[in-house]
């Protein structure tokens, strides 16, 4: 009798922690579904320089959540090159100094909360490469989205 009230006593704790185990697996969940959604950004000021070899945008913040720029952000950009030819690529980012089809941001503004991370209204200046640049009269799609699922999008001209 001791030995079954043992078993049944220890299948008890082990159905207790496969419960609690899912209550932080559904927690889990939930957090991550409900920072997709207070992730929101906009794109603006989209520019093109350098001969058509730079855009430079300004990306804000318009949720609630933190964004990290850096490897947590997608930076897609479709736009006709000087010989004709469509060009729809996924930029890597890559800090200062930038390369050949790289992007990075140059400041953040007002950057007074968490340094380096954009905080909710916050404006990060961005810079990308276009190698090989974008031919005169034309115009492009600037796409950004982060590991949330939100997502901006702006055409610019040059």
């Amino acid at each position: 009798i001791v030995l079954l009230l043992l078993v049944y006593l220890g299948l008890l704790d082990a159905g207790t922690k496969v419960q609690q185990g899912f209550a932080t697996a559904y927690q889990v969940s939930e957090e991550t579904t409900d920072a997709g959604r207070n992730t929101a950004m906009s794109l603006s000021s989209v520019t093109v320089t350098a001969g058509g070899g730079r855009v430079d945008a300004n990306l804000t913040n318009t949720g609630a959540k933190v964004i990290r720029l850096y490897g947590k952000v997608d930076l897609v950009v479709d736009y006709t090159d000087g010989s004709s030819v469509r060009r729809i690529k996924r930029l890597p980012y890559h800090a200062s100094p930038q390369g050949a089809n790289e992007w990075t941001y140059t400041g953040i503004s007002p950057d007074s909360r968490n340094p380096d991370l954009l905080d909710p209204q916050e404006v990060a200046a961005l810079r990308v490469d276009l190698t090989p640049s974008m031919k005169s009269a034309t115009s492009g799609v600037l796409t950004i989205t982060t590991d949330g699922g939100a997502m901006a999008r702006s055409t610019f001209s040059y």
